[in-house]
């Protein structure tokens, strides 16, 4: 009898408590994306998209499916609750899945963000991380993304395009930290801005932006951006590849990525530093501009090389870029350091000084396995 009047009270505390914990959802707002950014004045400027909660039956199809709050302050904890003097609700800021970098914060300095954004336990460090280029991030969110929420459009087109044509590669809150905090290597992240198609603004990625230690020094462009992902991809997979006039008679081939790999060694030759770059890409036939046979052997050969040229081409692109900028998001430091750590040591202070100056050996290697799309070449009349 004791033993279950004792039960009783453990159990009533228990639910009193929980009880006071909790917090009627209809008194939240969702979180989908944030942004943050300076002003003229040097202050925080924080940016907060939220689901809208809709009632179907009086909402119509061109109502917006959410509302962008704004709030400033000296630091970005300050700039965020801010926010809480005009939003009726409880932010639950855990729930966004992207964060965007205003321009002007970030060619000023990351410092103003870079402690919040890593110690703060409502910013999931699993969310997709960006750059608003040329636009400022509460125009990112205004902006339409079709068939989705502009925050959730963002996450889907960086991971789709990576899948179908290969050429922003995603990053995380967690992995642009920890390149800012690791040294011999910068941080790059894709660029988002906005696009005017019959007077609508749409969100677009174009580029991606290029950081030297804590500071934005310019952007790759597509070429460029397509050369970076064959050295640093998140998967080994997706992604088009089109040759122009390779053959004669054929106007064009295009070759999907069946899957690739790459690896970058650093090798000391005299007093000079030189990286051993490979990359392996095992390509698909997807369609062609022309009636000739591609499938024949001599004709796959000579597309392999041509592949192979092209991919060069490509990674040469992001390469001269990164070392004209004099931002290392190849990594080469952290390779210098994992392979020679003794070198590094003599290296590192000076290492923005000797980085735009190392060369690099590329080795491509492709194979054509699968006809893809294609089977036997179609035949016209003349």
């Amino acid at each position: 009898m004791r033993n279950c009047f004792l039960g009783m009270i453990m159990l009533t505390l228990l639910l009193v408590n929980g009880c006071g914990n909790m917090i009627d959802v209809e008194q939240t707002a969702i979180g989908a994306g944030l942004g943050v950014d300076l002003d003229d004045q040097g202050k925080i400027v924080f940016f907060a998209q939220f689901n809208r909660p809709i009632n179907i039956q009086e909402s119509g199809i061109s109502k917006a499916q959410s509302d962008i709050f704004v709030g400033t302050g000296k630091t970005p904890t300050q700039a965020a609750r801010d926010i809480i003097l005009t939003i009726p609700r409880m932010p639950l800021w855990s729930h966004s899945d992207v964060f965007v970098l205003g321009e002007t914060l970030s060619r000023t300095d990351l410092a103003y963000m870079a402690d919040f954004l890593a110690r703060n336990r409502n910013i999931r460090k699993d969310a997709l991380i960006m750059l608003a280029y040329q636009a400022t991030p509460y125009e990112v969110f205004l902006a339409e993304s079709p068939m989705a929420l502009s925050s959730r459009g963002l996450v889907d087109l960086l991971r789709i395009q990576e899948e179908r044509f290969g050429i922003y590669t995603p990053v995380s809150c967690n992995e642009f930290l920890a390149k800012l905090a690791e040294p011999g290597v910068d941080p790059v992240i894709p660029q988002v801005t906005v696009a005017y198609r019959d007077d609508r603004p749409l969100i677009t990625l174009d580029g991606m932006a290029v950081f030297r230690q804590n500071r934005l020094v310019g952007s790759l462009n597509e070429l460029e951006s397509r050369g970076y992902r064959w050295l640093n991809f998140n998967k080994k997979m997706g992604g088009l590849l089109v040759l122009d006039n390779p053959l004669p008679g054929l106007n064009y081939v295009t070759l999907e990525v069946n899957r690739f790999s790459s690896y970058t060694r650093p090798r000391l030759e005299g007093n000079s530093l030189i990286m051993d770059i490979e990359v392996k890409a095992l390509l698909n036939l997807y369609d062609q501009g022309g009636l000739i046979d591609v499938q024949s052997v001599e004709n796959i050969e000579e597309l392999e090389i041509l592949a192979a040229r092209e991919i060069e081409r490509q990674v040469r692109a992001c390469i001269n870029k990164a070392q004209q900028l004099n931002g290392d998001i190849l990594g080469w430091g952290q390779k210098v350091y994992r392979y020679y750590p003794q070198v590094w040591t003599t290296l590192e202070n000076s290492w923005y000084e000797i980085f735009p100056q190392v060369s690099a050996r590329v080795n491509v290697q492709t194979e054509i396995r699968k006809q893809g799309q294609l089977s036997m070449p179609l035949t016209l009349r003349r």
